[in-house]
């Protein structure tokens, strides 16, 4: 490719010669081709982090996560739901039996050139994974559960907050929801914006795959594009996470804040306070299935990142396209 930028800049392009301007004209035509495939292949860009956990070993080892609340996640074969490969990663909790009764997930993995596993405020990226509820995922009448998220890590004089993005679900619908401030120090929860979007009905016995294509910002140059199944359900601008010193990490599993403070869910219960724990939902137990995560940066595209379990209409290739802002390609 740079063979061709040299032609195309050289002197003999810009000198005004009928038959230099023509071949100039292949050359550029070649030039335009080859960007064009690059970027629907994803080749200028980079996969930052994959977790497809095809090594059938514990993801704590393979992929450089760690365990947040419960260290019971299991990579199970393809005897099991699986998106594409041999093996997926199945999340359990047990409100009562588990250490931690309201979060098994894992946290961090493994980003390219970097040492710490945060996203950067201000870059772009895109993510894709899957996810499979099974037939026995119920309802919950007492509160939602995260299954995604990229959380924000408090600066100096802040308490932990609610995570900026994340995906969850009452068992019934998708909910995305992106709460962002601009303020440095966070005090209160009038500090910051909260919005909520629904993505759709939830299809148990059925893998479902989720493409995020995100500008990190705590301003109005945010934006967050949503893919279900491979239609664009939602697009949105403006701010997406909080002004902290480092960007939001990656977190996914099952994060059910409804069963939390188990000492006091009887007497929650009985005096009409939250938490309530699992008598409140009527059941006590989750389970469900992650496959295929990719993150590319901003040069990738939807086709790079998005998991294939056979189920999605595809895209074109138009929209798989992503150039970067400030590209312009002219041929005469």
């Amino acid at each position: 490719m740079e063979y061709f930028i040299s032609i195309w800049k050289s002197n003999e392009c810009m000198s005004g010669d009928r038959y230099a301007a023509n071949a100039c004209n292949v050359v550029g035509r070649c030039l335009v081709a080859i960007i064009l495939l690059s970027y629907t292949t994803g080749s200028f860009g980079a996969i930052l982090s994959v977790a497809d956990f095809e090594t059938g070993k514990d993801p704590l080892v393979s992929y450089g996560f760690g365990p947040s609340g419960n260290d019971t996640v299991s990579v199970v074969p393809d005897t099991k739901p699986v998106c594409s490969g041999k093996y997926s990663a199945e999340f359990s909790l047990d409100a009562y039996n588990d250490k931690v009764s309201y979060r098994t997930e894992l946290t961090g993995g493994k980003i390219l050139n970097q040492e710490r596993s945060n996203l950067k405020i201000g870059s772009e990226y895109w993510i894709g994974f899957a996810v499979f509820l099974p037939s026995a995922w119920q309802k919950d009448p007492s509160g939602t559960e995260i299954l995604w998220q990229l959380h924000g890590r408090p600066d100096s004089g802040e308490s932990w907050r609610n995570p900026p993005m994340s995906l969850s679900t009452d068992g019934e619908y998708w909910f995305f929801t992106r709460k962002w401030s601009s303020l440095k120090l966070i005090k209160t929860k009038s500090d910051r914006m909260t919005s909520r979007t629904v993505l759709g009905r939830v299809e148990k016995d059925k893998w479902v795959e989720f493409v995020f294509h995100i500008k990190i910002s705590y301003s109005d140059d945010g934006l967050i594009e949503i893919w279900v199944n491979g239609e664009k359900r939602k697009a949105m601008r403006g701010g997406n996470t909080y002004n902290d010193d480092v960007g939001p990490y990656m977190k996914f599993g099952i994060y059910k804040s409804s069963w939390g403070q188990r000492p006091k869910w009887e007497s929650n219960l009985a005096n009409g306070r939250w938490p309530k724990g699992p008598v409140a939902s009527g059941f006590s137990k989750r389970l469900y299935y992650f496959d295929e995560l990719r993150i590319g940066d901003q040069y990738e595209s939807y086709g790079s990142v998005a998991p294939n379990c056979g189920n999605s209409s595809r895209t074109s290739v138009q929209e798989r396209l992503h150039v970067p802002r400030g590209l312009s390609i002219s041929v005469k």
